[in-house]
């Protein structure tokens, strides 16, 4: 199952909390939760980063409507790991 990898626009650059909040509720439209890679984390720049994990025929949509949202910096599919 393909996963999302989605880095969110840090506080202090945001206008609103409703930007703030837009990435969760664009995921949560679609069907999807944004988790939080580092969680607990006491890094500002790691608390950002959240996945989804995403059926195939949900990948196109999911990254185009979190590309669009203006609290998103960065949304992309995580590339398959390989074997060494």
């Amino acid at each position: 199952m393909p996963e999302i990898i989605v880095q969110i626009v840090p506080e202090d650059q945001l206008q609103n909390r409703a930007v703030q909040e837009g990435p969760f509720a664009t995921a949560k439209n679609l069907g999807h939760t944004l988790e939080q890679i580092h969680p607990g984390s006491a890094d500002p720049d790691l608390a950002r980063w959240y996945r989804a994990e995403v059926d195939n025929d949900q990948v196109a949509d999911l990254l185009k409507a979190l590309r669009n949202n203006p609290g998103v910096s960065a949304a992309y599919v995580k590339p398959q790991a390989e074997a060494p």
